[in-house]
């Protein structure tokens, strides 16, 4: 089927066999240098043994982001709000609502002033939901949640105590001289 004459292989119809003979290969037909036909079989049985190795992955969970401080979200109003503001304990924030998105850091000051606030109203203690006493169109639903708690309150049903809470919250929002915007 295949003979060599004078160093030239020369094929003869066979065309489902490998037949080498120095350093011409016939595959399926087609003649292939053997350094070629080399590299190629060795690329292949290198990427097969390499799905066979198990050898776990060192440090395949990543490292744990900082906790959250504060989430807050304001939503309703005359204006149709939704805020929602994440601050976490190193002082990094993040906003969207009404006035776009961004990232930004809250210095340590308004950062302990937050935490104090929370502290003194006993917010830990409160009670899960503040309905307003009566129902108005235009109010709005303040969800905070802190340190595992969320407290929901509404306009008129807010108690005095929490409203410097969310007083200081909506200063942030409202991208006041305690921050600066990273957008």
């Amino acid at each position: 089927m295949a003979s060599l004459q004078a160093g030239v292989l020369q094929f003869c119809g066979v065309n489902k066999s490998i037949l080498i003979c120095g350093r011409i290969t016939v595959i399926m037909g087609r003649a292939v240098h053997l350094v070629t036909l080399v590299a190629f079989l060795l690329v292949v049985a290198l990427v097969w043994m390499a799905g066979c190795i198990d050898q776990p992955v060192k440090n395949a969970t990543p490292a744990p982001g900082p906790a959250i401080l504060v989430d807050y979200s304001r939503t309703g109003g005359i204006g149709g709000f939704d805020d929602h503001l994440v601050i976490f304990e190193n002082g990094a924030a993040v906003y969207s609502g009404q006035h776009g998105r961004g990232a930004f850091i809250v210095n340590q000051n308004t950062l302990n002033t937050i935490r104090d606030s929370f502290y003194s109203t006993g917010f830990l203690r409160m009670n899960a939901s503040y309905p307003a006493p009566s129902p108005g169109a235009d109010y709005f639903t303040y969800t905070i949640t802190y340190h595992n708690h969320t407290v929901k309150a509404e306009d008129t049903g807010v108690p005095l105590v929490l409203q410097p809470v969310i007083d200081s919250l909506n200063d942030i929002i409202s991208v006041k001289e305690n921050i600066s915007i990273h957008s």
